[in-house]
């Protein structure tokens, strides 16, 4: 299975194993999740595993790219949960990682996304709307409030994920620190066009898998399915 427009198998793999090692390092187990998988003429299922090995969750990303949202979780695992499905998928699993299942909270994610009618892409003022607000809202942590530079700046198809360091137990207070965070944002840099996404801050989220297809609604000219991708990294990732 290939997406349409997709690079070519190789180089696919090579951007989506990329993608997935900002969110995990080599030898650390994660889920993979994909949804609204085609199942006959009027179903979709979902489809999920848990992986250590980058390369060979990268290959099974790339087999349903294009047909299916691909997502992996933000955060590290506790040990054991692996064993449900091991570095393998399971067609519509009767589980996936909940909240506490998670052992500590080693991303922050800011989804910037635009004010749209749910199951659509953006259009392409929103698409660029968003990647303005996300240099906007860089900056400003970085130059005013002394954040270190994000892990990575994605384009998520249809807006913009930044992506920073955590150290964080998987606890309650935790959880209110990410939300109130969240919130903040919210309250500086949210606008009629493009919002911080408030509902990011559970610990078992998953998020798009960069070099892959996002697929939301039927591609249209003014709302096209585009390939997330990493748009700004530091230097010597």
């Amino acid at each position: 299975m290939t997406a349409p427009g997709a690079p070519d198998d190789a180089a696919r793999v090579a951007a989506i194993r990329h993608g997935l090692s900002l969110y995990h390092a080599p030898g650390e187990f994660f889920e993979l999740r994909f949804l609204d998988v085609p199942n006959g003429k009027w179903k979709a299922k979902t489809v999920a595993g848990y992986f250590n090995d980058l390369d060979l969750a990268a290959k099974v990303a790339a087999q349903y790219d294009g047909h299916g949202q691909c997502y992996v979780t933000l955060n590290s695992l506790k040990p054991g949960i692996e064993s449900r499905y091991f570095n393998r998928v399971e067609e519509n699993p009767k589980i996936t990682t909940g909240d506490n299942e998670i052992a500590h909270r080693r991303r922050l994610l800011i989804d910037l996304d635009a004010r749209r009618p749910s199951g659509i892409s953006a259009d392409d003022a929103q698409h660029e709307a968003a990647k303005a607000k996300a240099r906007v809202i860089f900056q400003s942590l970085r130059d005013e409030h002394g954040w270190s530079n994000p892990l990575a700046v994605i384009d998520s198809g249809n807006g913009v994920h930044i992506l920073y360091a955590l150290d964080l137990p998987n606890d309650n207070e935790a959880r209110d620190i990410v939300k109130h965070t969240l919130e903040s944002l919210d309250h500086r840099f949210s606008d009629d066009v493009i919002q911080v996404d408030l509902t990011v801050f559970n610990a078992a989220r998953i998020v798009k898998i960069p070099g892959t297809l996002a697929m939301k609604g039927d591609p249209t000219p003014e709302r096209p399915h585009r390939r997330s991708r990493i748009l700004w990294q530091p230097e010597g990732r």
